[in-house]
């Protein structure tokens, strides 16, 4: 229903693999969740998309709505795009002043419309294939030949994304890492009242949800599915939101996670406070649990954030030598005996939009300053802890995530209270109902869907997307899913939105 997975794979997901296997002796990590997996092999197989299945369409075909939800979506384009093309700017004017106006769009316009939306979201490293060549060399006389062939470029590079992945790890040069399945908060998962340890006063659904048993089974099949989708089992996870919990590094320890990541927020909580000094920052963890011991890195937040949120307004050059400057300064200042392991996790697909080419510049500038530097080493989690022995020890762990060190973004509010009470009640109704997940898998797999935590980072006042009203659907949907698959009847409260109702415009 919302096309964010093709859109991501041609501007982000296949850039971000194919631009660093150009920089050989730079290593990272790469974290995937397991649904998004599914969702690229789907997308490259044809899985219907709503959008995708409109703009391979003939425009003259085309209902009111189709015309309507299409120039919505093509007016939506990385910041970036509409400066590379006036004639698109103009386009997207148009569009806007004639939904004002109540005035039909022509068709021809519409068509070239498309085409530069599908422009837009295409990273300039694939501006070379011979659909995107094509176009870019006919503008501004786009038509649907054009728009046809740039569905096809689309379907083509989600094919590909995995094995440059694959590619990536089997030469050495990434370390390809898992999050548990639907991307679920771990220690809410486990047991939500968690969330008062790091806010007493935080208001919780008036029924708990605890269901560790379903936190162990997103963590194996994670697993599972990144070996099959990697060729080799991951060895580290990032936590969803860097949510982590005493219960939390417990389970993944019995699971066989050696690694897990999060915020230096999360460390500062976890230390005494004559350890809350700026070398502990730098290196890694390790945390002893009933079942085992796992080792934690945890991001240098600034730093992250420099990349994520600030440097898009540099100069790539400043930018690159601002984030070299900082990183020999935490190595000189806070390496102490050993090294400092200077940890840098941001999201990998969101904050290039903002960047001049898609972040491109930046990124090739940044990799070959690091494969110049003779006092930076990059290196993977784990290589990182084949040669760091033995690691300080927390004697606590904080339970919190990496934003602000607690679960506000998924609990507390309302809205998320509501979705959490509707969550609860579906799956104690299977539970009460003798319905199994080896009974009813179907069922069960809704369940877990909606355990993800994107549904409730929409739902509150904490972010805002014109989409909100569908997300609410779709977390609805899957719960009707779950008593409809187990043959139960569904509650009327499920027919009431959860959400505060909000305009959708051009």
């Amino acid at each position: 229903m919302l096309p964010w997975v093709r859109l991501h794979v041609a501007k982000d997901y296949l850039e971000m693999a194919l631009r660093l296997r150009r920089h050989p002796s730079v290593k990272t990590t790469f974290n995937f969740v397991p649904s998004l997996l599914d969702q690229i092999d789907e997308a490259g197989a044809g899985a219907p998309d709503l959008l995708f299945d409109r703009l391979a369409r003939p425009v003259a075909s085309l209902t009111n709505e189709d015309r309507e939800e299409l120039l919505r979506r093509c007016v939506q384009s990385p910041r970036h795009a509409q400066e590379r093309w006036p004639a698109y700017r103009q386009l997207i004017e148009r569009a806007r002043r004639g939904n004002r106006n109540r005035t039909p769009f022509p068709d021809r316009d519409l068509v070239r419309l498309e085409c530069f939306m599908l422009l837009a979201w295409l990273d300039p490293l694939h501006f070379d294939e011979p659909e995107a060549a094509a176009a870019l060399g006919s503008i501004p006389e786009l038509d649907e030949r054009h728009r046809d062939a740039l569905l096809a470029l689309y379907r083509r590079l989600c094919g590909q994304v995995i094995p440059a992945y694959r590619e990536g790890a089997a030469a050495g040069q990434f370390e390809l890492a898992i999050s548990p399945y639907y991307h679920p908060i771990l220690p809410l998962l486990i047991d939500g009242r968690a969330a008062r340890r790091a806010r007493p006063d935080m208001p919780l659904p008036r029924e708990n949800f605890a269901a560790p048993e379903d936190a162990r089974l997103q963590i194996e099949r994670a697993r599972a599915r990144g070996t099959l989708a990697f060729g080799s089992e991951p060895a580290g996870m990032w936590p969803p939101e860097g949510s982590v919990s005493p219960e939390a590094a417990e389970l993944l320890a019995s699971c066989g996670v050696k690694w897990i990541a999060t915020d230096e927020g999360v460390l500062w909580n976890s230390l005494d406070s004559d350890q809350r000094r700026r070398e502990s920052l730098y290196r890694p963890w390790m945390v002893s649990t009933p079942a085992g011991e796992i080792a934690l890195f945890f991001r240098d937040h600034e730093l992250s954030d420099r990349i994520g949120f600030v440097y898009q307004n540099w100069r790539a050059d400043e930018a690159v030598a601002d984030f070299l400057d900082r990183v020999r300064k935490a190595g000189r200042e806070h390496g102490g005996d050993a090294p400092a392991t200077v940890t840098v996790i941001l999201d990998g697909e969101n904050c290039w939009e903002y960047y001049p080419d898609d972040g491109g510049p930046f990124l090739d500038a940044l990799y070959r300053a690091l494969e110049a530097a003779p006092d930076i080493i990059t290196r993977t989690p784990s290589e990182v802890l084949a040669a760091t022995r033995p690691l300080p020890r927390l004697s606590r762990l904080h339970t919190g995530s990496w934003i602000d060190a607690d679960f506000h973004i998924w609990i507390g509010h309302a809205e998320k209270n509501r979705a959490w009470e509707l969550l609860t009640r579906a799956r104690r109704t299977l539970v009460e109902h003798g319905i199994t997940p080896e009974a009813a898998p179907e069922a069960w797999e809704s369940i877990y869907a909606a355990e993800g935590s994107d549904w409730f980072w929409w739902f509150g006042d904490d972010h805002f997307t014109a989409d909100k009203a569908l997300f609410d659907q779709l977390f609805r949907l899957h719960l009707r899913a779950a008593y409809e698959r187990a043959g139960l009847a569904v509650p009327g409260s499920l027919d009431v939105a959860i959400t505060a109702p909000t305009a959708r415009k051009l």
